[in-house]
């Protein structure tokens, strides 16, 4: 029986707590035959906007091995946008596979000050992906089994914590407490089928998306070539005022291929915006991110519309004007 690396993409890509917080990470890397070679660049500390770049193109044995990806964060907007890119060609052994992760970190105090006792913290999470991928090629003789062998991956995830401390000079624990949060996943990818059990293709392509609380809903099923995810989620927590937060939130992009004679899997035009708004209260950032999530820019339509509106307003003043003389 052939032995087949079945590969997950948290064992692929580093972990969190490897990476700075308020970074804007991208992460390379191919493996075979027992090793692995990895190459990183992170922007850390984020206090301007700021981009992370990496690339790495290896030939040898007859093979292709591609991967780049960026990472861009914008802490003012509190807007990220990644791409990454996979490719692998003319891979004849159960032992290769190229990974590209975009990622951003952001870790932040929080206060709403307010004379209330309590306020509403409302959250905004846009996003936008645009999953390109080209057909497979693939050896049925390199597996004994259904493998996945192409992954496109887009991930969000936001928190917000309350540390609970004894008062001064009294007793008891510390304590850490989830106000709440949100997390959202979209999941497309490729695998090897038996053409006998699955029809007369060989490669079965599936999409997904998941939500905290909301669980997995399939999407879009046999689709080779494209996919999207977009969407706005919001949501509301209540807080206490004049009290330290901490925000925690993740924003990802990653693309992976394995063991396939050609495979390019890629991750375009991408993006995650958060916004934040006090309501009964003002909102400090110990960060000093607007959380603004961009100004939007009227379309030509809405000039138009205010070009009006205002001729209105003034043939208004103008004929109130020319009544009171």
């Amino acid at each position: 029986m052939k032995k087949t690396i079945v590969l997950a993409l948290g064992l692929a890509f580093a972990s969190q707590a490897a990476f700075a917080s308020n970074s804007a990470t991208v992460q390379l890397g191919y493996f075979e035959d027992g090793n692995q070679e990895n190459a990183f660049d992170t922007r850390s500390n984020v206090t301007a906007s700021a981009t992370a770049h990496s690339s790495l193109s290896i030939a040898g044995a007859g093979i292709q091995r591609d991967a780049s990806a960026s990472a861009t964060f914008d802490p003012t907007t509190t807007t990220f946008k990644g791409s990454t890119q996979a490719t692998l060609g003319n891979a004849t052994s159960d032992r290769r596979f190229v990974f590209a992760s975009s990622q951003a970190f952001v870790n932040d105090g929080l206060r709403v000050n307010s004379s209330a006792a309590t306020a509403q913290l409302k959250f905004t999470v846009k996003y936008d992906s645009v999953f390109n991928t080209d057909a497979l090629s693939v050896n049925p003789g390199l597996y004994s089994s259904p493998q996945r062998i192409r992954e496109n991956f887009s991930s969000f995830q936001i928190d917000l914590t309350q540390v609970h401390r004894p008062s001064p000079g009294g007793f008891g624990p510390t304590w850490t407490e989830r106000l709440g949060g949100q997390r959202g996943d979209s999941l497309h990818f490729a695998e090897f089928v038996r053409p006998e059990r699955e029809g007369a293709s060989n490669i079965r392509y599936t999409n997904y998306e998941a939500y905290e609380g909301k669980g997995r809903q399939e999407i879009l099923p046999d689709q080779s070539n494209a996919a999207n995810w977009n969407g706005m989620i919001s949501f509301t927590l209540n807080v206490q005022t004049n009290t330290n937060l901490d925000l925690a939130a993740r924003f990802g992009v990653d693309s992976f291929c394995a063991q396939a004679y050609l495979c390019n899997s890629t991750v375009g035009a991408h993006s995650f915006q958060l916004g934040l708004e006090a309501i009964g209260g003002e909102l400090v950032s110990s960060n000093g991110y607007g959380y603004t999530m961009g100004a939007s820019v009227p379309e030509p339509e809405s000039y138009a519309m205010l070009l009006a509106g205002l001729g209105l307003l003034g043939f208004v003043a103008r004929r109130k004007a020319r009544n009171a003389a």
